[in-house]
């Protein structure tokens, strides 16, 4: 295989550069692919990963008190990341 060129002993393999319009496309297929939404600079979509809701197959065997609690520290937080743009994940 002759693919590409030898420097120094190693084979360096070579692309053409995207194109914006492809660029683009490639970041809305792996922005969709990944989840995260394009405009989340804050990564706000980090601050819900592993938030249990109530009724949910998670929320099983969890307190009560324990329940509320973080429905208070979801509730906080919410207004916060929401009032405040200097704030982030």
């Amino acid at each position: 295989d002759s693919a590409g060129l030898l420097i120094m002993g190693r084979r360096v393999l070579l692309f053409p550069a995207l194109g914006k319009g492809a660029a683009l496309e490639r970041e809305d297929e792996n922005s969709k692919r990944s989840g995260r939404r394009k405009e989340d600079n804050r990564n706000i979509w980090l601050a819900w990963e592993g938030y249990i809701e109530a009724g949910s197959a998670a929320a099983q065997g969890v307190p009560q008190a324990d329940m509320l609690k973080r429905a208070a520290a979801a509730k906080e937080k919410r207004e916060k990341l929401g009032s405040n743009p200097n704030l982030f994940v």
